[in-house]
């Protein structure tokens, strides 16, 4: 079936077929209801696509790259960007638009970022200061409008910065989730949207149409009643490892364990949490705390130890990680996305120093945990938390690069404190504190 006008190329820019994949993946999990191309019809001119989402109607809007670098507000209005926002944003009051580039709007951004947070126009006008408030009589004079629907437009927007790599990158980790034959997805996609242009696809139909069509075959995690049960097994492995907790019942709660529950439970924004110390700090007893504190607050957790699977070459690639943990050949990060798509879950590593350069082995294994962290950061509700020794942490390229993400927390375990910590122990069971050698005293404040 052909189209007039510019539809039939409506897919031909990679960049905005590999975007509008992205958006049907998501209508497949669903996290979205519904994808749309309307590009017949007059009104939606300049949009790729459609997605509900929540109850809204999001316009998108995809432009690869500007030639001049960064979308100016003048630079938008020439490609016809703002025209195809005003069209949209005047017929509906819930409608949303969305521009997504490789190249950023900062402009844009910035005034969309002050309109979300402001109770009024006159309020937007006055956070803006002089240059941002030039912006604004600049949307204004574009779209011809007062600055009261100026600002409720701007409430409407969003402006997405994504790179192609990353857009490939997610299409492949989402496309394993969804599909027990991942490899080749995108064509696939691209040719199963190409074919139904100017059809709104729920959900179900797309579920429904791929499985009649058999490329991809789409899975079913419900289906696996027991790998929550595998999921817990392989934590319990981790935990049995190492000898128990305390000494004559007693436990001494540390405080890093605390500060990295608060962490998981309040904070998105931290996808990486690394936990270093000097040998014999505790980081293992604190990921063991932790691993207690997610399961009493029913936050699901997987956890494994890298210097057990030395033995023997260990894994070559993350799916061979996946059929040695959990038996099942996808990467721990695929099974904790899969079985829990929308609800937070943690994934903790311990003894990352086995693999650091400073020891000398196991730099495949080392290339794997890279992978892991690479792939959780394209899923919103999955965590990590590594373990490693602060002096090979420091001194191994790859691993000290993970400090300098927006995105990671770095904890450092320390000694027991003789105060705070180890004297309400020793006065439990009737130790005088004040009979211990300060010899004695540093090697009580190991955790040991």
């Amino acid at each position: 079936m052909s189209f007039p006008g510019g539809v039939a190329d409506k897919m031909g820019n990679i960049y905005e077929a590999k975007w509008a994949v992205r958006q049907l993946l998501d209508v497949l999990r669903s996290e979205a209801e519904a994808i749309r191309f309307e590009s017949i019809t007059r009104p939606d001119q300049g949009f790729e696509f459609q997605v509900e989402r929540g109850g809204t109607v999001e316009h998108h809007q995809t432009k690869r790259r500007n030639s001049e670098g960064n979308w100016t507000l003048r630079r938008l209005e020439t490609e016809g960007v703002f025209k195809a926002f005003q069209a949209k944003l005047s017929e509906s009051e819930t409608d949303r638009c969305v521009f997504v580039s490789q190249h950023p709007a900062p402009e844009l951004s910035g005034l969309i970022d002050k309109a979300a947070i402001a109770q009024s126009a006159e309020e937007l006008e006055s956070a803006s200061g002089i240059g941002a408030g030039g912006d604004l009589n600049v949307i204004c004079q574009i779209w011809s409008v007062d600055r009261e629907t100026a600002y409720g437009w701007l409430r409407r927007l969003r402006v997405t910065v994504q790179p192609e790599e990353e857009i490939d990158g997610l299409i492949n980790a989402y496309a394993k989730i969804c599909f027990s034959k991942s490899s080749a997805a995108f064509p696939i996609l691209r040719t199963f949207l190409e074919e139904r242009m100017n059809r709104r696809l729920s959900t179900e139909e797309i579920r429904r149409e791929l499985c009649s069509e058999g490329k991809l075959p789409v899975r079913d995690w419900a289906l696996d009643a027991t790998l929550a049960g595998r999921i817990k097994k392989i934590t319990d492995a981790y935990l049995d490892s190492y000898a128990p907790f305390g000494f004559s019942r007693e436990v001494i709660r540390r405080t890093e364990a605390q500060k990295i529950l608060h962490t998981l439970q309040g904070d998105l924004s931290k996808k990486l949490l690394i936990l270093t110390g000097k040998a014999g700090a505790g980081k293992s007893g604190v990921i063991r705390q932790i691993i207690g504190d997610l399961r009493e607050s029913e936050i699901p957790c997987m956890a494994f130890r890298i210097d057990r699977l030395l033995e023997g070459g260990g894994p070559d690639t993350a799916e061979d990680l996946g059929r040695i943990l959990c038996e099942r050949k996808e990467s721990p990060i695929i099974t904790l996305a899969g079985k829990y798509p929308s609800e937070p879950s943690v994934l903790l590593i311990d003894q990352v120093d086995a693999v650091s350069d400073v020891s000398g082995r196991g730099q495949r294994l080392k290339d794997i945990v890279l992978a892991l962290i690479a792939d959780a950061l394209r899923f919103p509700f999955i965590r990590i938390v590594l373990g490693c020794r602060q002096f090979d942490f420091v001194n191994d390229q790859r691993l000290k690069l993970l400090d300098s993400r927006h995105d990671v927390e770095k904890i450092a375990v320390e000694l027991l404190d003789w105060e705070r910590e180890v004297v309400p122990v020793l006065l439990k069971l009737k130790v005088d504190p004040a009979s211990i050698r300060n010899s004695e005293r540093e090697l009580l404040r190991l955790p040991l």
